[in-house]
């Protein structure tokens, strides 16, 4: 899989946040952070990214997480910084797939 087409899928998950919460919101690429094993796409409103006034930020957004190899989409949880977050989430994953191969 690409980044390029990890952030297609990240941009539909957007796409539908911003939808449900009636708040245009876009990714903001240059926060974006590639593992080894999954790239983390930041997102936030549209008037933070094009303006940078703190009063249009938005706050408690869950970063979108694309599987480099399943290309399943994830969302982080966002109680603890997202390094901690992904180790949690990476666990997980790798239980799910040894589990998937029994």
């Amino acid at each position: 899989m690409t980044r390029d087409h990890a952030r297609q899928l990240a941009q539909r998950e957007v796409d539908t946040i911003s939808t449900r919460g009636g708040v245009p919101i876009g990714l903001d690429d240059h926060a974006t952070i590639e593992t080894d094993w999954c790239w983390v796409f930041i997102y936030q409103s549209r008037a933070y990214l094009d303006g940078g006034r703190e009063r249009d930020r938005l706050a408690g957004n869950a970063p979108i997480v694309i599987d480099k190899v399943t290309a399943n989409v994830y969302s982080l949880g966002t109680a603890r910084p997202i390094d901690q977050e992904l180790d949690r989430l990476r666990r997980r994953v790798a239980q799910g797939r040894e589990d998937q191969e029994r």
